[in-house]
């Protein structure tokens, strides 16, 4: 009975959480996309860097 006890016990602490507002998790959702986005675009800003650079110095490509 272990595991009654322990749901219970998971159940009352559930009780206890301040759980955020819809409106919280629109604007953490948002700034997650946005700073998804920004980091997406420094990642092909360097990686174009670099594969530029590469051609370069290897002489390949017009």
């Amino acid at each position: 009975m272990k595991a009654v006890s322990f749901l219970k016990e998971v159940k009352h602490e559930l009780i206890k959480v301040k759980w955020p507002t819809l409106k919280e998790v629109a604007i953490i959702s948002l700034f997650v996309v946005i700073a998804a986005g920004i980091a997406g675009l420094l990642f092909l800003l360097v990686d174009s860097t670099i594969y530029k650079a590469i051609k370069l110095l290897l002489g390949i490509g017009g």
